[in-house]
């Protein structure tokens, strides 16, 4: 995040937003952390990036739970009926 120190968090990336809004969090020093969906409508770079850091906070002993959904192309099938 470093590099966007300057920048407004309203002109991030949704990625950035969401790693933004991660620090923001951890600052209280949580034992545990609920997510909602937390990579939704992210790249996949900035998503494989986001889980890095989730995955390295539980090794640190941070306990994670979240809620994905996973969305393939037989849902968007069944959603547009």
């Amino acid at each position: 995040m470093e590099p966007f120190r300057s920048r407004l968090a309203g002109n991030l990336s949704g990625g950035m937003k969401q790693k933004l809004a991660l620090m923001c969090t951890l600052l209280h020093h949580p034992r545990v952390l609920f997510l909602d969906e937390p990579t939704n409508g992210v790249d996949p770079v900035s998503r494989r990036d986001f889980w890095a850091i989730l995955y390295q906070l539980v090794r640190m002993g941070l306990r994670l739970s979240s809620r994905l959904r996973i969305w393939t192309k037989r849902n968007d099938a069944i959603a547009s009926g």
